[in-house]
Parts: structure tokens; C-alpha cells; sequence
């Protein structure tokens, strides 16, 4: 009985197994490769062959601070949700100096990445956050205690800020679209 040619060129794959403790392994030159065109080439090829531009690793060292500033927001709103309300209602500002206060409190996070953290609570809610300085009054600790006032300069900037920010939605928003409510803002 005569092979077929597709077996002929069929070679048994042989497995090397390392010793535990032992450092050295074969050379890359004494490991059998199958030859190019045999069916078995995809099942012996090492995974570690992809080049590493093929293989994705994960998130890059941006990203990953990103999200470890949103875990940080999560932690924060769940420790102090007077000082970081998610209802937009329960706003009031945050106290001068914050930042140092969490500081203290969580040393584990880097003082960067805490005041990135406030200020993505402040980004998510601008408008209203804007809006409560505004009226001014008083500036509230973690705990919630008044410390210290919002100042007419801080008003000031903050109407320049809710202008801008409203300005700017104008200008973005699709012709023809039906303003919502909180389209207008609340400027003195």
C-alpha cells in the first residue's frame, strides 16, 4: 500500500519537558520545526511568536490612571456623599483647602490623583456645580461643617465660567433642536 504524500511529510511533534530548578533549556536550534508547508505548522507554533505590535497588553499608563481616578471618585462619594452628592440637588461647595483634608485621610492615593479625582466630580457636574457657587454662602468640609465662604470674586468667575460653558453648548448643540430645560442658565 502506497502513503499519500500529506502523511509523508507528517513528523511527530516532540515534547521537551524542563525540569523543576533547572535554568538552562534547549537551544532554539535543537527544537524540531515543522517545515512550512505541513499541516501541523499552526497547531506547533508558540503563542509567543505574534510580534508586539500584534499583541495588545492592556490598558496603557494613561488609561489606567484614568480609571484609577474614577475608583477613587467612587471611593470618595461613598466615604463623604454629602461632600459628593451624585444628586445634583444636594450640591454645595466643596471647602478650600479639600483636597489636603482627603489627602490625610486616604494616604494611600498620591495628592495628584486626589485632586484629578475632585476635579472630574466637579467636570461631571459643571453646570451645577457652577450654579451653587454662584449663589454663594457657605463652603463645606467632608463632614459637612461650613468653612469658609464663597467670595464675590469666586461668584464672578463662576458666572464667567457658566456663560462659557453654556456658550459653548450653544454653539455645539444641532440647529433645530428643542432647548430642555436646564438649557438656561441661571445668571444674575
Amino acid at each position: 500500500m502506497k502513503r499519500s504524500k500529506e502523511t509523508s511529510n507528517d513528523r511527530p511533534v516532540v515534547i521537551v519537558r524542563k525540569k523543576a530548578g533547572t535554568k538552562s533549556s534547549l537551544s532554539s536550534a535543537a527544537r524540531p520545526r515543522p517545515k512550512a508547508h505541513s499541516p501541523m505548522t499552526k497547531a506547533v507554533t508558540p503563542a509567543t511568536a505574534a510580534t508586539p505590535a500584534m499583541v495588545k497588553t492592556g490598558p496603557n499608563k494613561k488609561e489606567r490612571e484614568r480609571q484609577a481616578q474614577r475608583e477613587l471618585l467612587e471611593v470618595l462619594r461613598d466615604r463623604w456623599p454629602q461632600a459628593f452628592p451624585r444628586d445634583y440637588c444636594q450640591l454645595r461647595p466643596l471647602a478650600i483647602g479639600i483636597r489636603q483634608d482627603i489627602a490625610a485621610s486616604l494616604s494611600e492615593h498620591p495628592p495628584g490623583r486626589i485632586g484629578a479625582a475632585i476635579r472630574m466630580f466637579q467636570h461631571q457636574m459643571l453646570s451645577a456645580y457652577l450654579c451653587v457657587v454662584l449663589q454663594g454662602g457657605p463652603r463645606y468640609d467632608l463632614e459637612s461643617n461650613p468653612r469658609g465662604e464663597v467670595t464675590p470674586k469666586e461668584q464672578d468667575q463662576a458666572r464667567r465660567d457658566l456663560q462659557a460653558f453654556y456658550e459653548k453648548r450653544r454653539k455645539t448643540a444641532v440647529p433645530g433642536a428643542v432647548p430642555s430645560q436646564g438649557d438656561s442658565p441661571m445668571l444674575g
